[in-house]
């Protein structure tokens, strides 16, 4: 028996593997159901996280940046736009010059609400 909880942390995951073998014996599956509910229950954290960030999105709250389309806006946050691409991370960095950093709009002219919500969702 390995004691798995001794070496690990809250973001380490575990994976078991098991192999079924059908006897007319009766075996508890107890203590492998506890670990999966234990498991669920931090994942948990994980979603409610990323509901978390949605409700960001989908509200405009707090929002620093506008993304502005070809058939109209979206209110988004300069911090997580620049965390999940490169291309934002630099041009809304304070001291790249660029006029977006210093002004908080985005226009993207050749970009149409249809794809732009879903690019917003996938960063989020």
């Amino acid at each position: 028996v390995v004691d798995v909880a001794a070496k690990a942390s809250a973001e380490d995951v575990v994976i078991f593997e098991l192999a079924v073998t059908l006897t007319s014996e009766t075996r508890s599956v107890g203590p492998m159901l506890s670990c999966a509910r234990e498991a669920a229950a931090k994942r948990s954290g994980a979603a409610s996280l990323s509901g978390h960030m949605r409700s960001l999105l989908v509200s405009g709250k707090h929002s620093d940046v506008t993304l502005r389309v070809a058939d109209g806006e979206i209110q988004a946050h300069r911090s997580v736009l620049a965390a999940r691409s490169p291309v934002f991370d630099r041009m809304l960095a304070p001291d790249s010059g660029m006029l977006e950093a210093s002004t908080g709009l985005v226009q993207i002219e050749d970009l149409d609400m249809a794809t732009a919500k879903p690019l917003c969702d996938f960063m989020y």
